[in-house]
């Protein structure tokens, strides 16, 4: 009988012993269970937190570059604009050149043109043998009104009166003839006869017909 006992208590420790180190294990796996899906939460957030950064960065670098890009094209539109500005500004100047070059070759032949009536340098013979109206003109290379006058007379040279004479005297070099009408500022003009005796005196007038009506 005690031994019967005895073997039923051994079994029962056996049994017992074989539960509890199931369940420890049962537990243990659990456990590392738990640990590797909390390391892997852990991981995962982290992971999503570095992508979140690195698309932040991204996005801040492409700002950046578009804004450095479109600087850079607000600048070029500047420059270009500038460049074309002063290219105008050279073409128009050009032009402005060379219609006052050709007005001052056109004053300096003899004759102007095939017109009615003459534009050309001053000389005494001229005045001496014209035979109609003769206008002295004391022009300056400097003065801009008198080159806008020159610069009318030469471009309707043939509507130049076939009995008028227009003159060019260049006013910083004849001294003598300054005198002899009494001329003390550039784009005077004045009237005289063939014996070179003054008719009338006037300044200013930017036109061709401008002289033409000063005659007398």
């Amino acid at each position: 009988m005690n031994n019967v006992i005895g073997i039923a208590v051994a079994l029962l420790v056996i049994i017992g012993g074989g539960w509890y180190f199931l369940s420890g294990s049962e537990n243990q796996a659990a456990n590392q269970t738990t640990e590797v899906s909390q390391q892997g939460s852990a991981d995962a957030q982290a992971e999503k937190l570095e992508m979140e950064r690195m698309e932040k960065n991204e996005e801040s670098a492409m700002e950046k570059q578009e804004g450095d890009s479109m600087e850079k094209m607000e600048k070029e539109d500047v420059m270009m604009k500038k460049e074309e500005d002063k290219m105008e500004k050279s073409s128009d100047e050009g032009v402005m050149i060379k219609t006052e070059t050709e007005a001052e070759v056109m004053i300096k032949e003899e004759p102007v043109s095939a017109g009615p009536g003459v534009f050309k340098a001053y000389s005494a013979n001229a005045v001496a043998s014209a035979d109609g109206d003769i206008v002295i003109g004391f022009f300056a290379d400097w003065c801009p009104s008198c080159r806008a006058l020159k610069s009318d007379i030469g471009a309707n040279a043939s509507a130049i009166p076939s009995d008028l004479l227009i003159l060019d005297a260049n006013y910083d070099s004849e001294t003598e003839l300054k005198k002899r009408y009494g001329v003390t500022t550039q784009h005077t003009l004045v009237q005289v006869d063939k014996n070179g005796t003054l008719v009338k005196k006037w300044r200013g007038g930017n036109t061709l017909s401008s002289v033409v009506s000063q005659l007398n």
